[in-house]
């Protein structure tokens, strides 16, 4: 009786598995891969880029009043300790706001309303 062939035997069979398996084709992808690292930084060195993570952050939250409901057009003011900086931002008619793009840093929210 004939044995069924499987995706298992045709992989087990294949020549890039058999280069895998040998390291061949893992030690060309590596030297392929740190060469176009090496030439990628080369080029960034050579016209002056720099390459930096950006990494931005949001606060979002809801203003309510003492019974829980939610205050509309509330002034909410998000002062970041380490600078300074004022952020201003206005509750929509669900009593939530929002403010994105915020460097990670610790802030203070107070919220005020006429």
């Amino acid at each position: 009786m004939a044995r069924a062939w499987t995706l298992m035997d045709e992989c087990r069979n294949s020549r890039a598995t058999r280069d895998l398996i040998s390291g061949q084709e893992f030690a060309g992808s590596l030297v392929s891969t740190l060469s176009w690292v090496s030439w990628l930084l080369s080029c960034c060195a050579v016209n002056g880029t720099v390459l930096q993570a950006q990494v931005m952050s949001e606060i979002l939250g809801t203003v309510r009043d003492q019974d829980g409901l939610p205050i509309v057009g509330a002034k909410v003011l998000i002062r970041c300790e380490g600078s300074g900086t004022v952020t201003k931002s206005n509750t929509g008619s669900d009593g939530e706001f929002g403010v994105v793009d915020l460097p990670p840093r610790l802030y203070t929210i107070t919220a005020g309303h006429d």
